[in-house]
């Protein structure tokens, strides 16, 4: 009889693993915010970097399903079990999926390289309908391989290869040389052939050039971008002494027409190479003084009350010290020095378009009360900068964040220690 129990549990296990369902069990005691916001993180993170829409359409597409459910459950304050129950399927089925795509792009390693390379050589846009069908295959290709159909697989293998590959030739083609073409294109319309022919041919040669170094060595990108400049000069040149030809007075050859147009092409060119020069030395001279105020600002604190950071033109200064009573948004009185540090460090950025002040939470308790209690906080600090009317009020922004933007785990003690925190965030030009 227990042989037999034993034996009907390992065959209903087969068969849901067999029909991709899933048994799923809610993890008691677990709270939902955190699960779903976990999940929600673990997905993006596997689209991104396991590439499991791509490679396991099926079983990605029944986690989305799952983690849906769940968050219109939890919108809708349905109990907590049939919650978890939701964000427990969607786990499994989430490593179903990464399991699946992991197979598939051990199988279709080649075809999957070559895809990202036509991505990067632009063909996803330039040639998107010839791209989205070729994706549309190889989605075929991963479905069934998910099916367990690996001999399918394996077949649309060459196809796929070799259509991503012209795709990413192709790709590169009117990345670098697509004006150029459409230049000369241009130019023979005009009577190129006529009134500029050696300049046609050289515009011609350079662009065969092109398409010989992206048969010969397509990851060589100084190399096209050199072959791109110059077959682009090549082409407006050709169009300009095309023009000038036609239209010049009688006596004046191809020849002299193109040393007119080097020249002018020339100086125009040196006049651009010191315009350039002058906005290098402008940036490096505002980059030197971004370095020297964000080294000032870092010295203004210890590392237990702020860390400094700097992202894509932004200065954070991130308020580690700043403790706030649990629930409220009064800030004590101990907490005022370090505003004060704040207050200098942001007189040394006058020139900033924006200061924004973010107050961010843990993920205990409802969005929309840790959304509140997170402005609320936010605008405590705004109300001390304002009250020293050395920063006009006017000028400071609040955002209340609530448990949007983690920067640790909500499953930790500590985690939910450093989520709770007010962000001071700078827009400068210079970061």
């Amino acid at each position: 009889m227990n042989f037999a129990r034993h034996s009907c549990w390992i065959l209903l296990a087969f068969t849901a693993c067999s029909t991709g369902k899933v048994a799923t069990e809610p993890l008691g005691g677990t709270d939902p915010t955190s699960e779903i916001q976990q999940l929600e993180e673990r997905l993006s993170a596997s689209k991104q970097q396991e590439k499991i829409s791509l490679l396991a359409p099926e079983a990605t597409r029944r986690t989305g399903q799952s983690l849906e459910r769940a968050r219109d459950l939890h919108a809708r304050g349905a109990n907590n079990d049939r919650i978890l129950e939701e964000t427990a399927r969607a786990s499994r089925e989430l490593e179903q999926a990464r399991k699946a795509a992991a197979t598939s792009g051990t199988l279709l390693s080649e075809v999957i390289a070559a895809r990202t390379e036509a991505v990067n050589a632009n063909a996803s846009r330039a040639f998107r309908t010839d791209f989205n069908e070729t994706d549309a295959r190889l989605l075929e290709a991963t479905r069934a391989a998910e099916e367990g159909n690996l001999r399918v697989a394996q077949e649309s293998r060459p196809d796929l290869l070799k259509d991503y590959r012209e795709l990413s030739v192709k790709g590169l083609r009117e990345t670098h040389f697509g004006e150029s073409r459409r230049l000369i294109e241009r130019a023979k319309a005009e009577g190129a052939e006529k009134w500029a022919p050696k300049t046609l041919a050289s515009a011609e040669a350079k662009l065969q050039e092109g398409d010989q170094l992206i048969a010969r060595s397509p990851e060589d990108t100084h190399a096209l971008q050199r072959a791109s400049s110059e077959a682009r000069s090549g082409a407006e040149l050709l169009l300009k002494v095309t023009r000038a030809s036609r239209s010049a007075q009688k006596g004046r050859t191809e020849d002299m027409v193109v040393a007119l147009e080097k020249q002018r092409m020339e100086s125009a060119q040196l006049g651009q190479e010191a315009e350039q020069q002058k906005q290098r030395i402008s940036e490096l001279q505002k980059e030197q003084q971004a370095n020297a105020r964000y080294r000032q600002v870092r010295e203004l604190f210890s590392e237990e009350e702020a860390e400094v950071l700097r992202r894509d033109g932004e200065l954070i200064i991130r308020l580690k010290g700043l403790q706030f009573p649990s629930a409220r948004a009064t800030i004590p009185s101990k907490n005022f020095p370090l505003l004060r540090k704040l207050e200098q460090a942001l007189a040394l950025f006058p020139d900033a378009r924006e200061v924004t002040i973010e107050g961010h939470t843990d993920s205990k308790g409802s969005k929309a009360k840790n959304e509140a209690l997170s402005e609320k906080r936010a605008n405590s600090v705004k109300e001390f900068l304002a009250s020293s009317e050395t920063i006009p009020q006017t000028e400071l922004k609040v955002e209340g964040k609530g448990f949007s933007e983690p920067i640790a785990s909500n499953r930790t003690r500590e985690g939910r220690k450093q989520n709770r925190r007010v962000d001071v965030v700078l827009l400068t030009e210079t970061g």
